[in-house]
């Protein structure tokens, strides 16, 4: 799901979600991504790493703001955000049928004030409640937060770590860089940004095969 803030016209309102199977230029770029220094490439040298670096490497991930804006948002009244459950371009979007007219995305606008954030923070809760035995998983940009809560990096990091968490199996994926990428890691004491996203893509990889 995505959020986007249009600019205000009239008094607000309550925003209505539009149809699905938009593109998505926001959900990426949202705003700066982190400048770090360069680090050595990892390599796979075929060493398998042990349970500590791989605990080590995944408090690399960690940083203090991840869930900053999700805790900061009001909690919704009990019935303040049902009617989006029946919405139909919502039931659309949680019909696994319908994936290939929407690729997995929901888009929600309206002006700034209005509830997207809370509205999302009901929906995350939701999918937690009603799809017991799926990885859920969440990333709330915070476009007044400093740049850890805008930059796409923080983005990566959160999530890989949420799915390292909640599927134990995919830390695996994490011995494919060896001692070289540990160490490349433990040097910049950080994950470098094409390590980091290649990572999330071989986690994913990972989870599909089981």
């Amino acid at each position: 799901m995505c959020v986007e803030e249009s600019r205000p016209r009239s008094r607000a309102r309550t925003p209505r979600p539009t149809a699905p199977g938009l593109t998505t230029p926001g959900l990426m770029t949202p705003g700066p991504t982190t400048t770090r220094p360069t680090t050595p490439e990892a390599k796979d040298d075929g060493k398998i790493l042990s349970e500590a670096q791989q605990k080590e490497m995944m408090d690399r991930l960690r940083f203090k703001q991840m869930d900053a804006r999700l805790l900061t948002l009001k909690t919704t009244q009990a019935k303040t955000c049902r009617w989006l459950l029946k919405n139909a371009h919502y039931k659309d979007w949680i019909n696994t049928a319908k994936i290939k007219e929407h690729h997995g995305f929901f888009w929600i606008k309206g002006r700034p004030g209005t509830g997207k954030s809370i509205m999302m923070k009901f929906l995350f809760w939701e999918a937690k409640k009603s799809m017991k035995g799926s990885i859920v998983m969440s990333f709330f940009f915070n476009a007044r937060g400093g740049d850890l809560e805008k930059s796409t990096t923080r983005l990566y990091r959160s999530l890989l770590l949420q799915l390292l968490e909640k599927a134990p199996e995919t830390c695996h994926i994490l011995d494919h860089y060896g001692t070289s990428g540990f160490n490349a890691i433990k040097e910049a004491s950080d994950w470098p940004d094409k390590m980091l996203k290649e990572a999330f893509t071989r986690a994913l990889e990972k989870l599909g095969e089981q």
